[in-house]
């Protein structure tokens, strides 16, 4: 159960309050597949820049041919096409792609600098699902990706502040919770035990950044610390 979103303030070396907000670290369900095809590497870099890390498996083709074969080989769930490519273009490999029965209902999203509703057009009447304009923003591609894909996505909260970026999580799951060798706890107890709120913040912060499997792990000290409930921090410790 995701717990309602609070504000988290930290001071860590004398920072000011930091400012909260969402970060999408995953998403419910079976692993998507993603082809991005665009005879550009630095084209295909970006979608696949903005999407690594929340779990996608991705395949790649620098024309529409090599994409038309990569397609049959990886079976994607969605597929982003550039429009203007050697040997074969994008509206030539989405005409192919149709025509193949594995391939009638798989979603297919084109991608192009152009923004004239002649190019739209033609792209619909091709056989894509949507269009994605050049250059792509973070916002519109996770939107339609959550829409065609019909995902739930799993975020965290995201803290920043002037020099540093930490997430812990809106939720803990003890199931997923790894929890870190002792010796890596130690400096965290002595803070509980004192009731040290900044040395309880710096260290869950620390914790956070030494291996992204602490994350529920500390989110759960973080909650308690919160509440002041620094001997619950230590029942926790003295547990693990």
């Amino acid at each position: 159960m995701v717990r309602s979103k609070r504000a988290i303030c930290l001071r860590y070396g004398g920072l000011n309050p930091v400012k909260s907000s969402d970060t999408i670290v995953g998403y419910q369900g079976k692993k998507q597949k993603i082809l991005v095809v665009d005879d550009r590497w630095e084209n295909r870099s970006v979608i696949i820049n903005l999407l690594e890390g929340i779990g996608f498996e991705f395949a790649e083709a620098a024309d529409g041919q090599e994409g038309l074969e990569k397609a049959v080989e990886f079976q994607p769930d969605l597929i982003f096409a550039d429009l203007v490519m050697p040997r074969m273009d994008g509206f030539a490999l989405i005409r192919q792609l149709r025509q193949l029965p594995q391939f009638q209902y798989t979603i297919i999203i084109a991608v192009s600098a152009s923004v004239f509703d002649a190019d739209r057009q033609s792209c619909l009447e091709c056989g894509c699902n949507d269009f994605l304009a050049k250059p792509i923003q973070a916002k519109d591609l996770l939107n339609k990706i959550k829409s065609y894909l019909n995902l739930s996505w799993i975020c965290e909260q995201q803290v920043t502040g002037e020099n540093f970026t930490v997430a812990f999580p809106l939720a803990s799951r003890p199931e997923e919770m790894s929890v870190p060798p002792r010796e890596e706890l130690l400096v965290l107890y002595e803070a509980a035990q004192s009731g040290n709120v900044e040395g309880v913040e710096q260290e869950v912060i620390r914790l956070k950044l030494l291996n992204r499997k602490y994350s529920y792990f500390a989110a759960r000290v973080q909650e308690l610390s919160e509440d002041f409930e620094y001997e619950a921090i230590v029942n926790l410790l003295d547990r693990s």
